[in-house]
């Protein structure tokens, strides 16, 4: 697991690799009051997980956190602290996962992808997004 962060410290992401950060059982990553929990689970056959809810709760959701999975191929994520300047470019491939918590980004698709976005909402393009 690859945490970035910005010169006041400041978590801006966390990139996990496919074949280094599936580790054996479940795996937590990010502290309870994230506003965006990231995890990983490898487990074995027949192992269950108990059946659940998630009960409805206020929260206070103060940035839009980000996931992006890469399914297949590869993508470049380039990663910005809030005053946009750039902190690092990274490459992710198929089964790696970045999610994205402050700061800005961009992604420039090295090779023929698939990969899933998903971030919290709701969610308003011309009141939630600058480009720069």
């Amino acid at each position: 697991m690859q945490k970035i962060k910005d010169s006041a410290d400041n978590l801006l992401a966390i990139i996990l690799r496919f074949d280094d950060d599936f580790k054996t059982g479940k795996n937590f990553f990010t502290k309870d009051n994230y506003e965006m929990q990231l995890a990983t689970f490898n487990l074995p056959k027949d192992t269950i997980i108990d059946s659940h809810i998630h009960l409805e709760q206020k929260r206070i959701i103060n940035s839009t956190s980000e996931v992006i999975a890469v399914m297949n191929g590869q993508i470049q994520i380039s990663i910005y602290d809030e005053e946009k300047n750039l902190i690092t470019q990274e490459v992710l491939s198929s089964g790696d996962i970045s999610v994205l918590y402050r700061g800005g980004h961009g992604i420039k698709v090295l090779e023929d992808s698939k990969f899933f976005e998903s971030k919290q909402g709701p969610y308003f393009e011309n009141k939630d997004k600058v480009k720069f």
